[in-house]
């Protein structure tokens, strides 16, 4: 199982040095915070306002971890009460991919169920999950939805 860590790019370093300590957490607790996949994108958004930075300067790191390990607050979100050591973290610097591809899904989705690409986009920019996300990350992912949504012979014409 991967779980996954949002941290400023300025920690980084220190936290593949060393791991993730429970130390200075999130409201002075002695945990590790932690999401799943499926909640990343609302989980880089969150750290990155709570910190006050933008969402381009966070960095993800994915956790290694054995089923059950971490304790489940709510769905999506995990804490560990015990450090992390840095030989189970992994970094993926990478992360505006993730969002991307988080927000091209969405739009694919609402392309699927009639809605006009305009106004899908309009759908993701509004929407909770994506709060904090570059407005350039919406531009690129309306473009590339656009061109995966046209059928397989007109893109093969366009070529």
């Amino acid at each position: 199982m991967t779980l996954f860590h949002v941290t400023p790019a300025g920690s980084l370093a220190s936290i593949l040095r060393s791991g993730l300590r429970v130390a200075g957490s999130h409201e002075g607790r002695p945990v590790v915070w932690l999401c799943d996949g499926e909640h990343l994108v609302w989980t880089l958004g969150h750290v990155a306002q709570w910190k006050g930075r933008d969402p381009s300067s966070m960095r993800i790191l994915s956790v290694a971890c054995e089923p059950g390990t971490f304790t489940r607050v709510r769905p999506g979100t995990y804490l560990s009460w015990r450090p992390i050591p840095p030989d189970r973290l992994a970094c993926s610097t990478m992360h505006a991919r993730i969002v991307l591809e988080s927000v091209i899904r969405f739009i694919m989705w609402r392309l699927q169920h009639g809605e006009p690409l305009a106004e899908a986009t309009e759908r993701a920019r509004r929407a909770d999950a994506f709060a904090g996300v570059s407005p350039d990350v919406f531009t690129q992912a309306a473009r590339l939805a656009g061109r995966l949504s046209q059928p397989r012979l007109e893109r093969a014409a366009r070529s």
